[in-house]
């Protein structure tokens, strides 16, 4: 299931994508939500991977596109070890992409953190969670 082809103009944020495959971009109005995703998807790595751009922009995408989309009312999910685990290896999987950090380098996930001012997924979770129960309580109240 191939999307899209991309290609590069003069404009490091511009992005033409050219349907192809049994997918167009008709689809995405149609109710087809998934086709959004794969668009926001790659046009954020494309940006990530533009040297013009400096790292607190691409920070700023991470945490205002991906991690929102990525903890979508985390603060209602019973969390496993399994699964907090996942979050986090998905976390360090698109920092190190911000970071153009290789998956073969050996690069501690601390630094990975300290290097783009991000905290735990565990932890934004449990902020989260502490905000969502500060609000029952007042519509309790």
């Amino acid at each position: 299931m191939g999307f899209a082809v991309w290609l590069r103009s003069e404009n490091p944020t511009a992005t033409l994508l050219k349907p192809i495959g049994n997918i167009d971009i008709d689809m995405c109005h149609s109710g087809y939500y998934h086709c959004y995703y794969i668009l926001v998807v790659i046009t954020v790595i494309i940006i990530w991977r533009d040297r013009k751009l400096g790292l607190p922009i691409k920070i700023w995408l991470y945490t205002s596109i991906v991690k929102a989309i990525l903890l979508y009312s985390a603060e209602t999910w019973p969390l496993t070890k399994t699964e907090t685990q996942r979050i986090e290896a998905a976390n360090h999987k698109w920092l190190r992409r911000i970071l153009n950090v290789s998956w073969t380098d050996v690069v501690r996930n601390e630094s990975t953190r300290e290097q783009t001012g991000q905290e735990k997924m565990e932890l934004s979770v449990q902020k989260r969670r502490l905000r969502w129960l500060g609000h029952v309580q007042r519509l309790i109240k």
